[in-house]
């Protein structure tokens, strides 16, 4: 799921809750951090992921070939 999906999630779910403060209100946030969010000014917080019954996974991959850290 990609940050664009997750975003359009929550689009929904303010639809449903039928205005972005009524929304705010539900998860426990501000919102101007809600709009934040949604103008992608601030990152998806913790509390709302967990609202939006969603989990963040950060991923490590080995690079293709390693850059030259020389000076």
């Amino acid at each position: 799921m990609s940050e664009s999906d997750v975003l359009r999630l929550l689009e929904y779910e303010i639809e449903k809750a039928g205005s972005a403060m009524a929304y705010a209100r539900h998860v426990g946030i501000s919102t101007q951090y809600l709009c934040d969010i949604r103008r992608r000014r601030r990152g998806i917080s913790t509390k709302l992921l967990y609202a939006l019954g969603i989990v963040a996974i950060i991923k490590y991959e080995k690079m293709k070939e390693a850059p030259c850290l020389t000076r």
